[in-house]
């Protein structure tokens, strides 16, 4: 008897190693900032300050999440769930996806002395992210029609009790394991406070622009070569070469929620004859876009990151505002005046010099930095 309840042990053990194993062999990597609420004046009692993070941004109580830098991307999607739910035609990727960035930077925001100074805690940062991610899965299913409203919600409340209950193991916070099991032994969860949210920005059906591969896949790169001569992504710095000068000059991507920082030049992919007006700039493909490039697939077909930047200094400064391909030359400056992904439009409208270039959608190569 004893020998048949190991061997059940072990194959009970091996299954759960193997469903942890197939739920974590992916990476979501999310490719255009998403802004997803506005949070309340006060949650829990507590004032909201500003931060600036690697993957949030919380401005005036407006939360928003960015894309990581090209191969840090930490998001696996939605633990132990599927990620997308096509019986009930629901995509848990903003949920999770919002709720992985939270919970990735709450324990530096918790050491941060203005949110210590406005009481937060870091169990309280964690229940934020739980909240949201309960509220965000309801917003959805409560998008639906009959049963799978009801199966939607259901699910919403199963997730938002399994966060409370993983998170509280993970960090250690007796309190959270124990009031998770009681409310799983009684069969039922505590629904996400909705006080927490003042105004929604992200409605239920919104697509967000996400890739999802295999773990490894992003991949991580270490030369600095001119990848027609075979070299690729530098691994660490942000600099990059100037119109296929051996200078170097950092292009300081801050603006569109876009990591170009650490792109290569690649000599196969050059843009000429900048011209930056009062609503619009073009400029003049003199080459193709390279077939390995990797493109986001627009609406009107594959397109890449055309990338502004104006001199402040020595530095440039800027980022993406706009995507485009080889039969668009030109792109307006809506974008930038509209303060998309935090620019600076009075800024760049009233800066005297400008420069652009283009940049493959994972942000790996660009082509040369062209000036007016």
């Amino acid at each position: 008897m004893t020998d048949k309840l190991l061997k059940i042990a072990y194959k009970t053990m091996k299954s759960i190693q193997k469903a942890y194993k197939a739920d974590r062999d992916h990476l979501v990597r999310l490719e255009e900032p998403v802004k997803i609420c506005r949070l309340a004046e006060t949650v829990y009692g507590h004032a909201v300050p500003d931060w600036h993070g690697r993957l949030l941004d919380i401005a005036d109580r407006v939360v928003t999440i960015l894309p990581p830098e090209p191969g840090k991307e930490t998001c696996d999607g939605a633990s132990f769930c599927p990620d997308k739910i096509d019986a009930l035609d629901l995509d848990l990727a903003p949920s999770y996806l919002t709720h992985d960035a939270g919970t990735e930077e709450m324990d530096a925001m918790a050491e941060d002395p203005v949110w210590i100074a406005a009481g937060w805690t870091q169990p309280e940062l964690r229940r934020l992210w739980d909240d949201l991610l309960g509220m965000m899965v309801r917003r959805q299913a409560d998008a639906l029609k009959s049963w799978k409203r009801v199966a939607g919600n259901g699910l919403a409340r199963v997730m938002r009790s399994a966060v409370r209950a993983l998170g509280g193991i993970m960090h250690g916070h007796l309190g959270a394991i124990l009031a998770a099991a009681l409310l799983a032994l009684a069969g039922c969860s505590v629904p996400p406070d909705e006080s927490v949210v003042d105004e929604w920005f992200w409605a239920p059906h919104d697509k967000v622009t996400y890739t999802v591969v295999k773990r490894g896949a992003f991949g991580s790169f270490t030369t600095s070569q001119d990848p027609a001569k075979g070299g690729s992504v530098p691994e660490d710095g942000a600099s990059s070469g100037v119109a296929g000068s051996s200078s170097s000059v950092v292009l300081d991507f801050r603006f569109g929620g876009f990591r170009g920082g650490k792109a290569v030049e690649d000599s196969r992919c050059r843009i000429s004859k900048l011209k930056v007006g009062k609503d619009s700039l073009s400029i003049h493909w003199d080459t193709k876009i390279p077939d390995d490039w990797a493109r986001d697939k627009g609406e009107k077909g594959p397109l890449i990151v055309v990338a502004a930047f104006y001199k402040s200094g020595d530095a440039w400064i800027g980022g993406k505002f706009d995507w485009i391909d080889e039969s668009r030359s030109s792109r307006s400056l809506e974008n930038i005046k509209g303060g998309y992904g935090g620019w600076d439009g009075a800024a760049f409208t009233s800066a005297k010099k400008h420069a652009v270039c283009v940049v493959s959608a994972d942000g790996r190569f660009r082509s040369n930095l062209i000036e007016d």
